[in-house]
């Protein structure tokens, strides 16, 4: 059963986007002011850099989704087209607001593939000696209740 169509997406179709996007956007705090016009006046907001990287994450990461659900789920026709075209909309406005803050998507995201890359790396026992630990804390409660017992 194709779940994808239910709301539910493969964690290894779009599960390493989402984790990437996260990462990319901790800590960021510089304060940067948005100014929009309507016809009656000029409203302004205060936004966090950060919030900013994060609104450019989630229309380049709902974009790619978009692209990647076109053939995950066979659209074909003016389905397709729908789906084609929102993902060129946002992002060109993810790109409006890249090149307003100064931030490369692409140049991130290749960075990002590095150090998640060096991050997997073994490193030491890790696992095993958490297994480890939990088998000598349970034996040692086991003990514990045998030792006990009248």
């Amino acid at each position: 059963m194709n779940t994808s169509r239910n709301g539910v997406f493969r964690e290894s179709i779009f599960g390493e986007l989402m984790d990437l996007s996260t990462e990319l956007s901790e800590n960021m705090t510089e304060v940067f002011l948005l100014q929009v016009a309507d016809l009656q006046k000029t409203h302004e907001i205060a936004l966090v850099y950060g919030d900013i990287l994060k609104t450019i994450l989630a229309l380049r990461d709902y974009a790619e989704i978009m692209e990647q659900v076109c053939d995950e789920w066979n659209l074909e026709g003016f389905h397709r087209a729908i789906y084609e075209l929102r993902a060129k909309n946002l992002k060109e406005i993810s790109q409006k607001l890249e090149t307003g803050v100064g931030f490369h998507y692409d140049a991130a995201m290749q960075k990002c593939e590095r150090r998640k890359k060096r991050s997997k790396k073994d490193n030491g026992v890790g696992e095993d000696a958490l297994v480890l630990a939990s088998k000598q804390h349970e034996q040692v409660f086991v003990n514990a209740q045998t030792t006990n017992e009248p």
